[in-house]
């Protein structure tokens, strides 16, 4: 075994200190000199020789501590997650804002948007019209690079609700910057990342926003468990992502031909029993709930799902494998299918007349409205898988509907009210009590 003495000088040196004050005191009996000062002075030599030693392999040690600091510096797709809010003008009654929630798994980057009202100082920023963002970078190496501010993106849209894996239409290219104040958006021209045409927009930082993820535990109630880490599906399940992380996990999944599906919430688990609460990116707080029976062996995990909501992208069973974060791929614009059938269709919600033959007005019945045009087809779809003919309206253009911009869904269109009062009644009977007729007035000559 090796000496250990001569491993450490530091040790050598308090033995040779401790040695040389026992010979020194064998000297004082015997010549009776005063030997203290010369004690204390080497004492002092020893103690300074000692602690240069020992600050010595001190800074040694610390060098791969400053080294792994440098290494961990965070991504530009970590810097530039957060909630951000853009004010609009508000009309002196009410404010309005751009709400944004930006995430990321991996290095790859999200949004749940929105717009909300807000009083001069609302505690909370809820969107009464929401959606989900997708920011597939032009180099898939910018979004984890921890030098960079800024970033090209193609900016894909949709609501898991309305969309049914499909995008609202062709991405959009800009440019993501990182700010002090915020983060930046310029070059989409859609009236929301960049507000003004032509000019580039600042989102600032603001905590108000409500979280994309409401159903996730709090980290007074977050606690180690088992479970905790990175998992990877295998085989079939190879795109799907689970990760752990106390009392609360996320499930990610991103195939090229479809938009991602991402959840988070918290779950229970015991004595291989899990029982989890989340919701998705795009669908609001829709809650989706699931519970299962886990097996853990190793770097292996089974979970066999006794009980999930509709929407379920682990099927019955998945089994999975540890990962870590570098395993987690980013997609960049040049891997996603871009074509018709990765877009949503929605001229099935148009007139099935046309506009001119419809000029006069009509009757519907109207169930539904939304400012934003994707929860109203997101509604049409639903009557429309149950059998009705529904279609979407702008407001604006109707003479005897509401002049400030919404999005209106109605039951079939009628030239006769008793036409439209049969349907009204099939609609009551169907459990929809809050649905009405109303004659839409002429069509604007403005339109």
């Amino acid at each position: 075994m090796e000496d250990p003495v001569k491993k450490s000088p530091v040790l050598k040196s308090i033995l040779f200190f401790s040695l040389y004050c026992v010979l020194l005191t064998g000297c004082d009996k015997n010549t009776g000199r005063d030997t203290s000062g010369t004690v204390e002075e080497s004492q002092d030599k020893v103690q300074t020789e000692v602690q240069s030693e020992v600050q010595t392999e001190a800074a040694d040690s610390a060098e791969p501590v400053k080294e792994d600091i440098r290494n961990t510096k965070p991504s530009l797709a970590s810097r530039l997650c957060g909630k951000y809010s853009y004010h609009v003008a508000g009309n002196g009654q009410e404010d309005e804002y751009y709400i944004l929630d930006v995430i990321s798994f991996g290095d790859n980057l999200y949004a749940y948007a929105g717009e909300a009202i807000g009083n001069e100082d609302p505690d909370i920023l809820e969107a009464y019209s929401f959606w989900a963002m997708e920011f597939l970078p032009d180099n898939a190496s910018d979004m984890s690079d921890t030098g960079k501010m800024r970033v090209g993106v193609n900016l894909l849209q949709f609501s898991v609700m309305s969309n049914f894996g499909k995008y609202w239409s062709e991405p959009v290219h800009g440019y993501v910057e990182a700010s002090d104040d915020g983060i930046i958006f310029e070059g989409f021209g859609d009236g929301f990342l960049c507000v003004n045409p032509g000019e580039s927009t600042l989102y600032l930082r603001d905590e108000r926003v409500e979280d994309v993820f409401v159903y996730l535990n709090d980290e007074s109630k977050k606690s180690a468990h088992e479970l905790d880490g990175l998992w990877r599906g295998i085989g079939e399940d190879e795109s799907v992502w689970v990760d752990f992380d106390g009392s609360n996990v996320r499930i990610y999944q991103k195939k090229p031909d479809s938009e991602v599906v991402y959840a988070a919430g918290g779950y229970a688990a015991q004595n291989g029993k899990i029982e989890c609460m989340m919701n998705f990116l795009g669908s609001g707080d829709e809650p989706y709930e699931w519970s299962g029976r886990y097996k853990l062996e190793g770097d292996r995990l089974s979970i066999v799902f006794e009980y999930v909501d509709e929407i379920s992208v682990l099927g019955d069973e998945v089994k999975l494998r540890k990962a870590v974060r570098e395993d987690i791929h980013v997609y960049s614009v040049n891997e996603i299918k871009l074509d018709e059938s990765t877009f949503a269709d929605y001229e099935e919600f148009g007139d099935p007349g046309g506009l001119d033959t419809l000029s006069e007005g009509f009757f519907g019945v109207w169930i539904a409205s939304s400012k934003d045009y994707n929860a109203a087809v997101e509604a049409a779809r639903k009557l429309n898988d149950e059998g009705f003919d529904a279609r979407v309206y702008y407001s604006p253009e109707w003479e005897n509907l509401n002049k400030d911009p919404y999005y209106c869904v109605t039951c079939g269109t009628y030239t006769q009210k008793s036409e439209a009062d049969k349907a009204l009644e099939n609609l009551k009977n169907k459990g929809y009590s809050d649905a009405y007729v109303k004659h839409t007035g002429c069509r604007l000559p403005e339109y």
